[in-house]
C-alpha cells in the first residue's frame, strides 16, 4: 500500500512538471483599437506604454483601421520598435471595409519565438470576421473577433463553436473581442467544449463600463490560475485587457 501511495504522489508530481511547463510565464495585452483615425497617434502611444510597463510579451489588437493616408499597423510596429519591443513576429489579417472606408484588420505581435502560425476567417458572418493565431511554446494564441450585432447571438455562437473546435485536442487560449460575456447565452459554445473563462471585467463602453466583451478562453487547466487585468482607458472604446501566466 505504501509503495502503491508512494507511486501516485510520484505520478502527481509529474503531472504537476508537466502542466508547469506547458504554461510559460508569459503576458499578453489585448485591446480593440477602435476603428477611425482621431487620436490615433495618441491611442497608439498610450498602448505601447502600456506594453512596456506590463513588459507584454504578445500584442493581439482588434478593429486595426488603416486607410490611404495611414498604415496604423505598421505605425504600430514602428513605436513598439522605438520603444525597444523585440519584434520577432508580426502578422495582420484584413477582414472587410470598416465604415465603407478604412480597411480593418487582426493584428498580432510577438517578441517570444513563434513555432508555427495559421490565420482564416470565420464562417456565419455579415461582415466577414477572421483569427489570427500563434503557436509559442505548447500553446496556440488565437487572436478574433466576432460579429457585433446585438440580434447576432447564435451567429457569434456558431463562430465561438467553430474556434471551439478547431482548438480541441490542442492547448488553447482564445482571446479578443467576443462581443459578448462569459455569462451570455452564446458563449455556451466554449462552455460545452471545456473553455474557462477569464475576464477582467466590463470593458465596452470604456468610458462607463457595461460590458465584459473582451477576454481569454483556455481549454487547459494550468497549475496555478492566470491573472487578469484590465488597462487604462487608451481613447478606444473599449478597455484593453491582460492576461498573465506566472
Amino acid at each position: 500500500f505504501l509503495f502503491m501511495k508512494v507511486n501516485f504522489i510520484s505520478l502527481l508530481l509529474l503531472t504537476l512538471t508537466c502542466w508547469i511547463f506547458d504554461v510559460p510565464a508569459i503576458t499578453i495585452i489585448s485591446q480593440n483599437l477602435q476603428c477611425g483615425q482621431a487620436q490615433i497617434h495618441e491611442r497608439v502611444g498610450r498602448l505601447v506604454e502600456h506594453v512596456m510597463t506590463l513588459k507584454a510579451d504578445v500584442l493581439a489588437l482588434q478593429e486595426v483601421c488603416s486607410d490611404e493616408s495611414l498604415d496604423v499597423a505598421l505605425l504600430m510596429k514602428q513605436q513598439l520598435m522605438q520603444h525597444g519591443f523585440e519584434v520577432k513576429f508580426f502578422d495582420r489579417l484584413f477582414t472587410h471595409l470598416g465604415y465603407e472606408h478604412f480597411e480593418e484588420e487582426l493584428v498580432i505581435f510577438s517578441r517570444l519565438d513563434v513555432d508555427e502560425a495559421t490565420k482564416g476567417y470565420l464562417p456565419y458572418s455579415p461582415l466577414r470576421r477572421g483569427y489570427l493565431a500563434i503557436h509559442i511554446g505548447q500553446n496556440w494564441y488565437v487572436n478574433t473577433h466576432l460579429t457585433h450585432e446585438s440580434e447576432a447571438s447564435t451567429l457569434r455562437f456558431q463562430q465561438m463553436e467553430f474556434l471551439a473546435k478547431k482548438y480541441s485536442g490542442q492547448s488553447a487560449i482564445i482571446l479578443g473581442d467576443f462581443n459578448a460575456g462569459p455569462k451570455e447565452r452564446e458563449s455556451q459554445a466554449f462552455l460545452g467544449h471545456k473553455y474557462h473563462p477569464y475576464f477582467p471585467g466590463p470593458t465596452w463602453p470604456s468610458r462607463a463600463p457595461l460590458h465584459s466583451y473582451d477576454g481569454f478562453w483556455c481549454n487547459f487547466l494550468p497549475p496555478l490560475p492566470p491573472t487578469t487585468h484590465l488597462l487604462e482607458d487608451i481613447g478606444s472604446d473599449h478597455l484593453g485587457i491582460t492576461l498573465n501566466f506566472l
